[in-house]
């Protein structure tokens, strides 16, 4: 028995360096060039049109082997690191956030059968989940991800809606709740909707697009009553002439009012409504073509509360009178130091959330404004949740960050005490893991945050494994959130840091529009200074530092490093734009023309093209060793950026490092939704840097004469 063990465990052995000895060979494959000319003057070549086309052969062929490639090397990636073992161990799968919604408690948990998860409910707070809605019921061919839910406002119906196989179309369901009946509603072609209900119905919002990556235009927003077919359902908001414009909408608690806001571009807005109670029950101008979104939150009998953008004035709350909607009431001015980005009301109370630099505040005033309560939250955390019915007395809510799993509290809205009611356990001793705030000096002398987690004992001399991360678009908040992967990263010696660079939303207005439009290089010229930062600090070197991001994220790691490749060892650029000349052709690209400007307009075009990473690979450089990530049927950020940015950099003679294309099958955008697949992606990721990372650490010394 012994000799048989010795034996397996030397042919294991052998398999691993057989492999290890051909697990990175790039897969060349001829260009198929096209060449534009824009403004009859500026003339671009694309070396991998065809890769558009996701049925091309040839591109199928590269895919085939790029997936075998990616395996072997992938393969002993986790023979070596053992990521995924230490990830499940950290993992708190089993700990979403339940949501309270009228008289019912909501939880979307790990439905076993099949992996994915299933929305569950139950009717009070110590009793027993029962499974609501079932993806397996829905269809047994494809992978069915759920992706919202609302109550009936007289907790009759619960609308939920799922995609099919990760994509940004939608589906929306009913189910009659006393029963937990599905009702024969099925609504289509539904994508980037809310759920709003009014009576016995609900609003929804459908799109137009010619095929599956095509254009998405034209927004329409229907009613759609209970028991009744699609195309019974009645027209609410159009704009015929302008299909590229988007909508918001609300409902308030008591079924009276529908808002709905319409950007008309040059941050001005269109403010619509509908009163229920009047007799003409028609859409009517609210506050039009005005320069503030005022984001209306509920009609508490006196007035209506709204809020502004933490993007317009660092964020206030008003009232208005439906009669008099030109002149608000301030009810809550906006702070300097802190940018209110949520608003919640209660019977007597309005719940306000801020951020205070990295430091969450929750604070709650009555309806004349004055402050009742405030709590401040810890650094680097996020809180969320506040949920329950506008009369309830008792509300719960949580924070987490990112080495934090779920804490949950329970506030009582009259005494305005809370209660701890959870914590999360783990399995690593979190007292050990430091969290601190820095600042580091961008090229034009700006002071970025930058939030970096270690291991207290780590020496700080210049030799650590980082990985540094961000996000910065959109005037988008950073929102921490337990990651399991960087306790496996931190455990193992690593530092994390997350970079708040201009394009976010955390200093308010001026952050978001100094890294958006044409100035979208500060974005990039930010996260390099932060990696000059840990680099001259001592946290890392080079060879040592690793950049990361999702979607706008990966388009900014993608242009760091394409700009500044000596800056980085490794790279893993995840779900992210990299051909910023063909961006706003598919999808929901047009949409994003503020963000990164448009080649229509010809300082929009020299500015991507300047940024495009795929357009500006040097052929006579060896760029860090990179893991693209992309989902196959990303319908939000296409996935052959990724095919593309990949085959160039692949194709170039002087690349040495690998670069790994790892395609996520049947996933959309935000990648795979069975938890255990999600898992193994992560550990992927994670121990792909890790790896790399360890080869340098113990790579040999050589002496030089």
């Amino acid at each position: 028995m012994k000799i048989k063990i010795a034996l397996l465990t030397f042919l294991f052995a052998v398999n691993i360096l057989n492999i290890s000895g051909q697990t990175y060979m790039p897969v060349l494959i001829p260009k198929c060039p096209v060449t534009d000319t824009f403004f009859n003057k500026y003339a671009v070549t694309d070396d991998y049109r065809c890769f558009e086309d996701v049925n091309n052969p040839r591109l199928k062929q590269w895919l085939d082997e790029e997936k075998k490639m990616s395996k072997k090397f992938l393969w002993k990636v986790a023979a070596n690191t053992n990521a995924l073992k230490f990830i499940e161990k950290y993992n708190t799968n089993n700990n979403k956030y339940w949501i309270k919604e009228g008289k019912y408690f909501f939880r979307l948990m790990y439905y076993h059968i099949n992996g994915t998860y299933a929305l569950y409910y139950k009717t009070s707070f110590n009793g027993k989940y029962e499974i609501l809605v079932d993806p397996n019921f829905i269809s047994s061919s494809d992978k069915i991800v759920l992706n919202d839910y609302a109550l009936s406002h007289d907790n009759k119906y619960l609308a939920y809606s799922y995609s099919r196989n990760g994509s940004d179309w939608a589906e929306i369901g009913v189910v009659y709740m006393e029963h937990g009946e599905q009702m024969k509603d099925h609504l289509t072609g539904v994508k980037f909707s809310e759920i709003q209900w009014l009576n016995d119905g609900f609003f929804y919002s459908t799109f137009e697009q010619k095929d599956y990556f095509g254009a998405s235009m034209h927004e329409r927003v229907y009613y759609h009553k209970v028991g009744t077919k699609q195309s019974e359902d009645k027209l609410i908001f159009e704009r015929k002439n302008f299909p590229e414009r988007t909508f918001n909408y609300i409902t308030t608690h008591n079924d009276r009012y529908f808002f709905l806001w319409e950007e008309i571009g040059d941050d001005r807005y269109n403010i619509f409504y509908i009163d229920y109670r009047s007799p003409f029950k028609t859409i009517r101008p609210f506050l039009p073509n005005v320069s503030k979104y005022f984001s209306i939150i509920d009609d508490v009998g006196d007035g209506i509360i709204a809020r502004t953008s933490y993007l317009e004035d660092n964020g206030a709350i008003y009232k208005f009178k439906p009669d008099d909607p030109f002149h608000p009431v301030v009810l809550v001015p906006p702070y300097s130091e802190a940018l209110l980005y949520k608003v919640k009301v209660f019977a007597g109370r309005i719940l306000a959330l801020y951020k205070a630099g990295n430091i969450p505040i929750v604070s709650i005033y009555d309806y004349n404004g004055k402050m009742l309560k405030s709590y401040t939250m810890p650094l680097a955390t996020t809180v969320g949740g506040f949920d329950g019915a506008f009369n309830d007395k008792e509300i719960y809510y949580y924070y987490t960050g990112f080495t934090t799993p779920l804490i949950v509290f329970k506030l009582n809205l009259s005494t305005l005490q809370k209660e701890l009611l959870d914590i999360t356990k783990v399995t690593y001793d979190f007292r050990t893991i430091k969290t601190k705030e820095v600042k580091y000096k961008a090229d034009d002398g700006t002071k970025i945050p930058m939030i970096i987690v270690y291991d207290k004992e780590l020496k700080l001399d210049g030799k650590n494994p980082v990985i540094l991360k961000a996000y910065g678009g959109f005037g988008t908040l950073t929102n921490p959130y337990f990651d399991p992967g960087v306790i496996y990263y931190i455990k193992h010696g690593g530092i994390f840091a997350y970079a708040e660079i201009r394009g976010g939303g955390e200093k308010g207005k001026e952050w978001f529009f100094e890294g958006r439009g044409k100035n979208k290089q500060q974005s990039f010229d930010d996260f390099n200074a932060a990696a000059k930062f840990l680099i001259e600090k001592k946290y890392t070197n080079s060879e040592l530092l690793c950049a990361t991001g999702a979607s706008n994220g990966g388009l900014v790691v993608a242009a760091a490093v394409i700009q500044h490749p000596e800056l980085y060892g490794i790279a893993v650029p995840i779900a992210g734009p990299y051909d910023m000349i063909r961006f706003e052709k598919f999808t929901i690209g047009h949409f994003h023309a503020d963000e990164y400007g448009s080649t229509k307009i010809r300082t929009g075009f020299v500015n991507l093209l300047h940024y495009s990473p795929y357009h500006n690979i040097k052929p006579d450089v060896n760029y860090p060793a990179m893991l693209v990530v992309a989902s196959e049927y990303d319908d939000r950020v296409p996935p052959f950026h990724g095919y593309k940015f990949v085959a160039k950099l692949q194709n170039n003679s002087f690349q040495s490092n690998p670069v790994i294309l790892k395609l996520i099958k049947n996933a959309g955008h935000y990648g795979s939704f069975h938890w255990l697949s999600a898992l193994k992606d992560k550990a992927d990721i994670y121990g792909f840097i890790y790896y790399m990372q360890k080869k340098r650490l113990t790579k040999p010394k050589i002496s030089r004469l």
